[in-house]
């Protein structure tokens, strides 16, 4: 073997190391890449979860809150006909006790 033969001088084997910290860069970088793809996929798909559930929980809450107004607007129609009938009654009793007393003071 002559002298030099399967040896790089120096600037050779900087080289050859620079080209391989390149590669080894290169994969770091795809590898980080592919990484921070794989978390914008789970963060779209958490989004998109999230945005399903709060549009399911504001269609939950319409459908309650018509219930309740629902509910509201039908004991107020019960309480606006207790009262009338309540009217009812007492109209009736006063008619009644001034029966009774026309028919005390006529008997006296």
């Amino acid at each position: 073997m002559g002298i030099g033969e399967g040896f790089c001088s120096e600037p050779c084997y900087l080289k050859q190391q620079n080209s391989r910290q390149v590669r080894l860069d290169c994969k770091s970088l795809i590898t980080l890449y592919l990484e921070l793809d794989e978390e914008r996929s789970a963060s779209a798909v958490t989004a998109n979860n999230a945005m399903t559930m709060i549009i399911r929980l504001q269609a939950e809450k319409a459908a309650v809150q018509m219930e309740a107004l629902q509910y509201q607007r039908m004991m107020e129609e019960q309480a606006e006909y207790d009262q009338e009938a309540l009217q009812v009654l007492k109209d009736l009793l006063a008619k009644q006790e001034e029966e009774i007393f026309s028919f005390f003071n006529s008997k006296w």
